[in-house]
């Protein structure tokens, strides 16, 4: 159980509110995590919730983080006996918390004063849609502006269950709907994997439920990082153990997995999880991405000639 401060109370998951969550994980942050918190203090949608998830720091996170969350009542801070990796430490955000919508920000991330604002707005405007997500920013750790981005690529229009899911397992992406805002209910519930692309996989599952969308503006800034000099390498960052170097073939178990439990058994289910294993090794073995680019056109005409159909169903009963 982790040990918990926030006003001198317990912390009984889930923490819950009547709009957003935003979950913070946090790992050796002392240089950075002020700004974080301010940044999320600084929104001009007042109306939230955070959970801060200190995975054991062996800096001066703690002390931060526990005058923060003792200043103001929206802060809870939680500090996890040991390090349980990443992977965990995102998965205990996302299960101790309960509000309709939930976000992920980075212990070394910032926010746009608007980011709450604008995603919610998005997402209130269009129920149907699962994440909204923004065009981010990259800044180096002297918060110089280093490079900006958006995964154009995985805002995904009103297009089959199945052609979502498919399309991001095949898609290279930067993940920026990791840094927007879900709706919980179309957040898939799987526990995130110890495993390289544990974020890809999850949002592939997410795709699946519902459609994300892309909003405008520049909304979160993302720390750039020099790899040959952070402590811990991608592995032991997402696993919280010693391991050297990524196995692609672990993601690849994971996705499978995954399949069979968000996938309805059936012809689909059968005839398509061989297809998706070549899909997957495309990705993320070969990475020749000549299978995705052939299964999504396959699904693509699939779902326009159902849609056809549809629509001459419609004609001809009116």
């Amino acid at each position: 159980m982790p040990e918990t401060i926030h006003k001198g109370s317990c912390f009984t998951p889930p923490l819950s509110h009547s709009t957003i969550t935003l979950g913070v994980p946090a790992y050796n942050e002392a240089k950075f995590i002020r700004q974080t918190l301010e940044s999320i203090q600084a929104q001009t949608h007042k109306d939230f919730v955070v959970l801060i998830s200190d995975n054991a720091s062996t800096d001066g996170t703690q002390a931060i983080c526990e005058r923060i969350a003792s200043q103001d009542p929206r802060f809870t801070y939680v500090r996890h006996p040991k390090n349980i990796g990443a992977s965990s430490n995102f998965n205990f955000l996302r299960e101790s918390t309960a509000s309709p919508y939930f976000a992920w920000v980075g212990g070394h991330d910032m926010l746009h004063p608007d980011y709450l604002r604008n995603h919610l707005a998005a997402l209130n405007a269009d129920l149907g849609i699962g994440n909204s997500f923004s065009y981010w920013e990259f800044v180096n750790e002297s918060d110089e502006i280093v490079r900006r981005g958006c995964d154009t690529g995985i805002a995904t229009p009103r297009t089959g269950a199945l052609l979502r899911y498919l399309w991001s397992a095949g898609l290279t992406v930067d993940l920026g709907p990791m840094h927007g805002v879900f709706r919980r209910k179309f957040l898939c519930k799987l526990p995130i994997h110890n495993c390289f692309a544990c974020d890809h996989i999850m949002l592939s599952n997410s795709l699946y439920l519902a459609p994300f969308k892309s909003i405008p503006g520049h909304l979160y800034r993302l720390r750039d990082f020099d790899e040959s000099r952070r402590a811990q390498n991608v592995m032991q960052r997402i696993t919280g153990q010693e391991k050297s170097a990524p196995d692609m073939h672990a993601t690849i178990a994971g996705y499978l997995a995954d399949f069979d439990k968000i996938v309805p058994e059936g012809s689909w289910h059968r005839h398509l999880k061989p297809f998706f294993f070549w899909v997957l090794y495309d990705r993320f073995v070969r990475r020749g991405f000549r299978v995705t680019t052939l299964a999504c056109s396959i699904l693509k005409r699939i779902h326009d000639i159902k849609r056809l159909r549809t629509g001459l169903r419609a004609s001809s009963h009116r």
